[in-house]
């Protein structure tokens, strides 16, 4: 009795551990299981597929483009997101809040932003996930942004922008910082919409 008592503590203690997922995942009104993890690696078109799927009214409407917004850009955001050590499509949508159909791009419309890219949105759902790390680990003096109300999604999660201030990310164009990058327009890259 001991022995299965400790054997199924094996089992359950990693499962509650990782915030109750099993590898199954969850059975369907058939019966049958479902994957709990699409482990689909980040690539352009995988992060594409994702936004699509993921935020449908924010495309319909335009105030998400499909796209990263400077040639480039595509790389160096799939790079920080490994660095966030988020490579696949599933990571990527266990770091992005329930909610941010609505809270986040209600945040960032109320900004009176236009329209986000793919970048934008993936930079501030990196910031949201983890502030202190993207700015120490993933921005890496990459772009710029004139102030706190270019991140009015991290906001509306409680990000507070000291660190990001700290960090120099505000008009602080370190040393991979590319001057021609953006035109001159330290919001060209989408990373504060």
């Amino acid at each position: 009795m001991q022995r299965l008592a400790l054997v199924l503590m094996l089992v359950i203690l990693p499962t509650a551990a990782c915030g109750g997922k099993s590898s199954v995942g969850p059975a369907s009104p058939a019966g049958t299981t479902q994957p709990a993890v699409d482990e689909t690696p980040v690539t352009v078109d995988a992060l594409l597929a994702f936004m699509k799927a993921r935020f449908p009214a924010q495309v319909a409407d335009g105030s998400l483009t499909l796209d990263f917004g400077s040639a480039g850009v595509d790389v160096q955001v799939i790079d920080e997101l490994a660095i966030m050590g988020i490579t696949t499509i599933g990571q990527l949508d266990r770091a992005t809040p329930a909610d941010f159909d609505t809270k986040g791009f209600g945040a960032i419309k109320a900004s009176g932003s236009p329209s986000s890219t793919v970048a934008g949105v993936l930079r501030d759902l990196m910031i949201i996930h983890d502030a202190k790390r993207y700015v120490e680990q993933a921005w890496r003096d990459s772009w710029v942004s004139s102030g706190p109300e270019d991140f009015p999604a991290p906001i509306a999660y409680g990000v507070d922008m000291a660190i990001l201030e700290a960090g120099g990310v505000f008009g602080g164009g370190g040393a991979g910082y590319d001057e021609d990058y953006d035109d001159g327009d330290p919001c060209a890259d989408g990373s504060g919409d």
